[in-house]
């Protein structure tokens, strides 16, 4: 995956191909996308009923839109407008966002929509 890195350095300095835009993962059912962002997030990912998460804003959230849910975790080392480093935690179909004095920052549980907090 190509991480936290903007630029294409990493193309230029490796030898082998190492770089995917898009990652996927099945777990518990879901069907779990994680790129870096640049390419596909919230204004332009077409799959519905999926999962996509992303970093490249460093601004922590989880939005659904329609039937889809999108997630930035934020930053641990750079988080941006006024943000707090933060994180985030899966477990058994619930996605937690946390800063580091382990407040939660927002969260969402698969098929819990009615105990939901800061999705849009």
């Amino acid at each position: 995956m190509k991480g936290n890195c903007d630029s294409e350095i990493d193309l230029e300095i490796c030898s082998f191909p190492i770089i995917h835009t898009l990652g996927y993962l099945s777990v518990d059912g879901l069907d779990i996308y994680v790129t870096h962002g640049h390419l596909y997030n919230e204004t332009n990912w077409q799959e519905k009923n999926k999962i996509l998460i992303f970093g490249h804003y460093h601004i922590p959230f989880i939005k659904k839109i329609g039937e889809t849910i999108y997630m930035n975790p934020g930053s641990i080392s750079l988080p941006k407008e006024g943000n707090h480093p933060t994180y985030l935690i899966y477990e058994k179909k619930r996605f937690t966002i946390y800063d580091f004095s382990d407040n939660i920052v927002a969260e969402f549980a698969v098929n819990e929509d009615s105990n939901n907090k800061n999705n849009e």
